[in-house]
């Protein structure tokens, strides 16, 4: 089977998802050409830092007035317990892979919505500036806005002095985007990858649950958390509460709320 695909084949049959050629499977996502591009980039990223096996990229393309998004097609599976054992292990490891600053050198997305990643060496202003004051200005008719703005304001006292290394983060790593190959061989896929405090990405994982409990105890064993994470633990996930409450409103809203009130009570 060919190890790359014949680009100009597969964008001319207009297909969006899985194509077979030449005996191998492929697998085309249509859509902005920026999240695309995006998309490209942070699996490029996670794939050189050789930690946890995400799907092969073969870049962004212009089919007529269409953008699309190639990568190697995988035949997923739920995660078992060993593979999340694997998944725990690997992610500690992809963690050690760190930068100067928090952030990214571009913005990308967080699911459909922008995130904005300007770069700091201060988590708690990266953190203030580019994941809570920018959805707090989107969400600013919610009920909860002020105290909101007053968790903001108070977010050094909060972390108390925390200050993570940048690790290299997958951004939005839920259970969604995670599953295994046959063999029990873990894989993650369509991130929102930046570097910062290695604590949300499993703050993300417990959102919407959906991991085995192995895959916590592996990564502890690899590489322990530090003091206090349980009670940062709600802020990191109030980033996504909120994102998907921009995005979908309802009960993500009230949700929100719920987190701030949680975390300034």
């Amino acid at each position: 089977m060919p190890e790359t695909p014949d680009i100009e084949r597969l964008l001319a049959t207009a297909v969006s998802g899985r194509v077979e050629q030449d005996g191998a499977t492929w697998f085309l996502k249509k859509g902005d050409a920026a999240m695309l591009r995006a998309e490209a980039r942070g699996l490029e990223m996670l794939a050189e830092a050789d930690a946890v096996r995400v799907p092969r990229c073969f870049g962004v393309h212009e089919a007529g007035s269409e953008t699309v998004l190639v990568v190697e097609w995988l035949p997923l599976q739920p995660l078992s317990a060993v593979a999340g054992e694997k998944l725990g292990r690997q992610l500690a490891r992809q963690h050690e892979i760190m930068a100067e600053l928090h952030g990214l050198d571009e913005d990308n997305f967080i699911g459909l919505g922008v995130q904005r990643n300007r770069q700091s060496a201060n988590w708690c202003e990266f953190f203030r500036e580019n994941r809570l004051l920018p959805l707090l200005e989107d969400l600013r008719s919610a009920e909860w806005h002020e105290e909101g703005l007053a968790l903001a304001r108070s977010l050094h006292e909060f972390l108390g002095g925390h200050a993570p290394a940048a690790s290299l983060l997958h951004g939005d790593l839920w259970a969604g985007n995670a599953a295994m190959l046959q063999g029990d061989v873990p894989v993650i896929f369509d991130p929102a990858v930046h570097f910062g405090d290695r604590e949300c990405d499993l703050a993300m994982t417990k959102l919407f649950g959906g991991f085995p409990s192995s895959f916590y105890e592996a990564y502890e064993s690899e590489w322990p958390l530090p003091a206090g994470w349980e009670q940062r633990e709600p802020l990191y996930r109030l980033y996504h509460v909120m994102n998907h409450a921009r995005l979908f409103g309802g009960s993500y809203l009230a949700e929100s709320g719920r987190i701030i009130h949680q975390l300034t009570g």
